[in-house]
This record gives structure tokens, C-alpha cells and sequence, in this order.
């Protein structure tokens, strides 16, 4: 593609980055990789400079003219002029609904951080179950504990009698224990985690909560 006639066109108008893959693969190539799901070379991306992507596959299994990708890329960028506008018009109005909305938009585009940070606000402004649901899956996927356990923390306060409050009960008790500490090893993460059932089991005992009871005993 940058060898053919004509491909200093390309630099005119947008940036070129090369990732080395196959024997100079490094950590962040791999972790870039499992993001974005690519799993064949080479792979052609079109993305902003915020980390957004445009078009997961430029090349579409295709050798492509210098032509043809400009093309696409010109129709990436107006389509990203779109999307700016319409991201400004959703964040202006600030309503659960137009934030949600946009929150999966932004996940498409690869951007789970950003779409976490919008359904935080969308909950705020009124939000309900079904965004709180998926902030957690986002927070649990992007490791974050704090954000995780307090988007838990607001699902068990706001629907504490949902049928799936068990398991939110007992993944707030866990969440932390993830991975193990420094020289802590496989055996003292089981205790803590065994630690942390119990502490589940033994108040929803208490309560006369026997669903949680019996999924803290179970796990």
C-alpha cells in the first residue's frame, strides 16, 4: 500500500502508525490487539487521535489502491464530523435517555473508558437499572474495582429486591480480591475470597436472605 506511486497523499492528510507484530510484538501491541479484537495481518485501522475508531478494517481482506483508501478515509472523516455533532447535541441535552444512547455509540467505537464515564452521568441524571447493569460490566471489564463496587453499591441500593441482587451481593464482596497481591499467592486469595462468602453468608443469614445465602454457599 505505502510503496505504491502516489501513497505520499495519504500523509497529507492523515497520520501513518506501524505496529510491528509477529517476533516484535510488544506488551502494548498485544494489548492494542486484544482490544480491538484484530486477529489477522495486516490489518488497515482508521482511528482519531482520542483513540475512536472510524473503520476497523480498511483493507477488508482486499489490496487496496492509494485511491480507494483515501476514498474511505474521506468518508470515515465526514462521518466522524457527523458524530461529533451529533455527541455535542446528546451532551447538551443531558438527559438518561440521549446519554445512554450515546455511551453505546461511543463503546462501538472503541472507547469503553469514555462510554463508562457517560453512563456514570446518564445514571446520575436519572438512569435506571439497565444502565447501572452495564456500567458494571464496563467497570469490571476495564478492572476498575472502585468504579465497579460503587456502580454495585448503586444497583443494590436502588434494587435491592431484583432477582439477580444475590449475585451483585456477592461480586461487591469479591471484586477486590481479582488478583492476588504481591507474594500472596493462589492459596492466601482463596482464603480471602472464602473469607468474603462467609462475611456474605453469614449476614444474609441474618436477614433471612436465603438466595444470597445459598450463592455464597455454592460459590
Amino acid at each position: 500500500m505505502f510503496s505504491q506511486p502516489g501513497s505520499a497523499r495519504l500523509s497529507d492528510r492523515f497520520i501513518a502508525v506501524r505496529m510491528l507484530a509477529g517476533d516484535d510484538l510488544t506488551p502494548e501491541g498485544e494489548a492494542f490487539m486484544a482490544r480491538h479484537g484484530i486477529d489477522r495481518y495486516p490489518t488497515l485501522m482508521a482511528m482519531t487521535p482520542e483513540g475512536a475508531i472510524l473503520d476497523d478494517d480498511l483493507l477488508d481482506g482486499e489490496p487496496r489502491t492509494v485511491d480507494e483508501l483515501l476514498a474511505e478515509l474521506e468518508t470515515a472523516s465526514k462521518e466522524e464530523r457527523a458524530f461529533a455533532t451529533e455527541r455535542q447535541a446528546a451532551l447538551d441535552a443531558g438527559d438518561a435517555a440521549s446519554l445512554v444512547a450515546l455511551a453505546n455509540k461511543v463503546e462501538a467505537r472503541g472507547q469503553p473508558e469514555r462510554a463508562a464515564a457517560l453512563l456514570t452521568q446518564a445514571v446520575e441524571a436519572g438512569a435506571g437499572r439497565d444502565a447501572l447493569v452495564r456500567l458494571v460490566a464496563l467497570r469490571q471489564r476495564l478492572q476498575d474495582v472502585d468504579g465497579e463496587r460503587s456502580a454495585l453499591e448503586r444497583l443494590l441500593a436502588d434494587h435491592a429486591a431484583d432477582e439477580q441482587a444475590p449475585a451483585w451481593r456477592v461480586r461487591l464482596a469479591t471484586a477486590h480480591l481479582s488478583e492476588a497481591a504481591d507474594g500472596e499467592g493462589a492459596e492466601g486469595l482463596a482464603a480471602k475470597h472464602a473469607e468474603a462468602l462467609e462475611a456474605v453468608r453469614a449476614d444474609a443469614a441474618e436477614r433471612g436472605d436465603r438466595q444470597t445465602e445459598a450463592l455464597a454457599r455454592y460459590r
